[in-house]
């Protein structure tokens, strides 16, 4: 397990922190930017090859919060077919 440490604004809502690579793959923190709280995480699934939003227990998210982290994710998906 590498550490590295790098924190994106994502919108009006979401910070993004990444802080961690398993197994090749970093795994993001999903931050609420106004409570600055850990929310979820986006992490690579193997099964489906791809990156998935995990969200913690009893966290909702509104439109606004999930289209700031579909944005996020493609922007992922993007880097990763470019490897």
């Amino acid at each position: 397990m590498d550490e590295i440490v790098n924190i994106m604004e994502v919108g009006k809502h979401i910070i993004i922190k990444s802080d961690e690579i398993v197994n090749g793959h970093i795994i993001f923190k999903v931050i609420n930017k106004h409570y600055r709280g850990d929310i979820a995480l986006i992490e690579y699934y193997p099964t489906w090859k791809k990156y998935v939003l995990s969200p913690y227990n009893d966290i909702v998210f509104d439109i606004s919060c999930l289209e700031e982290i579909i944005i996020f994710m493609k922007s992922i998906k993007f880097k990763e077919l470019s490897k």
